[in-house]
C-alpha cells in the first residue's frame, strides 16, 4: 500500500495494460466457463478442510491454487518483469523482476548498510533482501498460499480482537474487488451486518484537493458487533481503501496512510 500522487487510473488507461486484445480474446473463455468452476469447487472444498482439525487437505488446497495460478493470474503475473507491468501499481512501470518498485533496491542497500547491521546485530553470513526465493520455496513447499486464513480471523474476532482490511486501491495483484468480495463472503457473527452495507468515502486529514476542494481518501465501511455475552466491548471489522495508491499504501501515500493508521488505533471515525 503506498503513492505519490498519482492519479487512479481506469483499467485502460494511457500507462495500463491489463490484457493485450489479443492475449484478451484468447483467454476471456477459458477464465470464464472452465477455471472459474473449477476454482470456486476446490476453494469451497480447500476451506471447509482448513476449518477442520487437524489440517487442511493440502491435495486440494493445492490444486485449487494451481489453477487460479495457470487461469488467472499468470496472465499478468508473468509479464511483471523490468520493462513490462507492474502488478502492485497499474499507473507504474515496472522497473525491477519480480518486485517492481525501484525503492526495493535502495531498502536492501539501507538494511545491509553496515550502520544498520551493527545496530541491530545481524551475522556476517546473513543477507537482507526484500524478496527471497528461498524463502518463497519454503512457503510454497507447505502449500502456505492454497490454505485459507478465515478461521485465524474468525478466531481474533471472537477473541474481541478488531480486524482491520486496508487495501491500495491501484493494486492489481491483491485488487480491491477481489478482497472485498472475500470480507463481504467472510462467515461470521457479523456477516450480514458487513456485507450490507456499502462503501462509503472516507476524508484523510492529509487528503490532496482539487479546486480547494477535499477529494476522497478512499472508501470504507465498517461495522462494531458484540462478540462475547455479557462484555460491554464491540468489535470492529473494516474493510479501508486508499486512492492513489498500491500494494505498498505507506510507500505511495505515506501521510494518508499514518492518518489511517493513527485513526484506528486511536477508535476515531472514518466519516
Amino acid at each position: 500500500m503506498r503513492h505519490d500522487g498519482r492519479r487512479n487510473a481506469p483499467l485502460h488507461g494511457p500507462r495500463t495494460r491489463l490484457l493485450q486484445p489479443s492475449r484478451s480474446r484468447k483467454c476471456l473463455t477459458p477464465i470464464k466457463y472452465q477455471h472459474k468452476t473449477q476454482i470456486q469447487h476446490l476453494r469451497q472444498e480447500c476451506h471447509k478442510s482448513s476449518a477442520e482439525p487437524p489440517s487442511p487437505t493440502q491435495a486440494i488446497c493445492a490444486a485449487a491454487l494451481s489453477i487460479c495460478w495457470t487461469g488467472v493470474i499468470s496472465l499478468y503475473d508473468s509479464e511483471s518483469g523490468a520493462g513490462g507491468r507492474n502488478r502492485f501499481d497499474i499507473t507504474a512501470p515496472c522497473v525491477l523482476p519480480s518486485i517492481c518498485y525501484p525503492s526495493a533496491a535502495m531498502l536492501d542497500r539501507y538494511l545491509n548498510s553496515p550502520a544498520v547491521r551493527s545496530a541491530l546485530h545481524i551475522p556476517a553470513q546473513i543477507e537482507f533482501k526484500m524478496f527471497s526465493s528461498p524463502v518463497a520455496t519454503a512457503f510454497a513447499l507447505t502449500n502456505d498460499l492454497g490454505i485459507s486464513m478465515e478461521p485465524q480471523v474468525r478466531y481474533i474476532l471472537e477473541h474481541e480482537v478488531d480486524v482491520l482490511i486496508y487495501q491500495g486501491n491501484l493494486d492489481l495483484a491483491c485488487n480491491t474487488a477481489g478482497n472485498l468480495r472475500w470480507a463481504n463472503g467472510f462467515m461470521w457473527k457479523g456477516a450480514t451486518a458487513f456485507a450490507s452495507k456499502s462503501l462509503e468515502p472516507w476524508y484523510s486529514t492529509r487528503n490532496e484537493t482539487k479546486d480547494g476542494v477535499a477529494l476522497p481518501a478512499g472508501k470504507f465501511k465498517e461495522v462494531k458487533v458484540s462478540m462475547v455475552q455479557g462484555s460491554e466491548k464491540k468489535t470492529r471489522f473494516a474493510f479501508v481503501t486508499v486512492d492513489r495508491a498500491g500494494h505498498l499504501v505507506p510507500q505511495d501515500q505515506p501521510e494518508v496512510a499514518l492518518d489511517l493508521l493513527t485513526r484506528w488505533l486511536k477508535g476515531e471515525r472514518w466519516a
